[in-house]
């Protein structure tokens, strides 16, 4: 009779069991493979997503945008200048320049004022918070009747998507 190597039917059932083990092993290496490509997947994710979320700059506080753009445009600026500088920034969107009226600063626990006699709005950018909300970001910047800067107001808003 002759012996095929390698089939179950001809081998003892010890030889069965050491065959089987290794199969088994050699799956269980695969599965491990698997789980850490997985795991480093998502970590990857997770990464790249706290990455773009601190590098957003819609999701800094408003005091810090206000800080940032103050060191960009001081209070006493031209409009020329605070022109040149948003025109720096290919992400914000120009939304208008009055010459003929300020800004209205809408503070929750302040009344609504008028700030300056000229005035510019910006929109900074937008971000997500749990699929669900939009924050939107604007910048308003008040002039003076001689065009020079007198506020800065950053306009945080949240709607539901």
């Amino acid at each position: 009779m002759v012996e095929l190597i390698g089939t179950s039917q001809h081998l003892p059932h010890a030889a069965y069991g050491f065959q089987r083990e290794l199969y088994l092993k050699g799956c269980m290496a695969i599965i491990k493979k698997i789980i850490i490509c997985i795991l480093i997947t998502i970590l990857a994710i997770i990464i790249a997503a706290v990455t773009l979320t601190l590098l957003t700059p819609s999701r800094r506080s408003v005091e810090k945008i206000k800080k940032d753009i103050l060191k960009l445009t001081p209070i006493g600026s031209s409009m020329e200048h605070v022109k040149k500088i948003i025109n720096e920034y290919d992400t914000w969107e120009l939304m208008y320049i009055s010459t003929t009226s300020g800004f209205l600063k809408q503070d929750a626990s302040k009344p609504i004022t008028v700030i300056g006699e000229q005035s510019i709005r910006v929109f900074m950018g937008e971000h997500y918070d749990l699929f669900i909300f939009t924050t939107s970001v604007c910048i308003f910047w008040g002039f003076d009747g001689d065009g020079k800067l007198i506020d800065v107001w950053i306009w945080k808003t949240v709607s539901a998507t």
